[in-house]
């Protein structure tokens, strides 16, 4: 969350685990992304309490995806589900964060290795509360990590859907 501009400065609040300042202090980069809009720094600083962000540079992203997305919050339920490719044998249910006509992302574990890019799932349900939105199968194309507003790292794991859908 920002809380004051000043200039070139963003003034954030400090959500890094106090175990994981030390660390996250000496990154060569730093990124703050709103929507479509990217700030990068080279440094932050602290006031004791919360960071200073000095903003280097100033990004607009262009979405190339061409279909709209619809984001989710972990209230609206919407999640999928599908059977860990390494065991096969386990049902793993995870919070879709956004979808659109051509796939999703989720949340998962910072350090989880299950969904790298290039991974294929046969069969991905997509539920919405506890009805069936539709099923097909999915193959991984990107990682992003990312610190949620309580200072937790998770990985957005964004997977499209394969041609071929299963009629339910």
């Amino acid at each position: 969350r920002i809380l004051r501009v000043d200039g070139n400065q963003l003034n954030v609040v400090n959500t890094v685990p106090f175990g994981l300042i030390s660390d996250f202090s000496k990154s060569q980069n730093f990124v703050i992304q709103v929507d479509l809009l990217r700030i990068l720094s080279d440094r932050v600083e602290s006031d004791g309490k919360n960071f200073i962000f000095q903003a280097t540079k100033v990004e607009s992203i262009s979405d190339t995806r061409g279909d709209e997305r619809f984001n989710f919050s972990s209230e609206e339920n919407v999640r999928c589900e599908f059977t860990n490719p390494e065991d096969e044998e386990t049902i793993l249910t995870k919070q879709i964060l956004d979808m659109s006509a051509s796939g999703f992302s989720l949340r998962t574990g910072a350090k989880s290795t299950l969904l790298m890019p290039g991974r294929k799932i046969a069969k991905v349900r997509i539920l919405i509360g506890e009805k069936l939105y539709s099923e097909s199968g999915a193959e991984s194309v990107y990682q992003r990590k990312f610190m949620d507003e309580n200072g937790k790292m998770h990985l957005q794991v964004g997977l499209k859907f394969l041609a071929a859908k299963i009629d339910v």
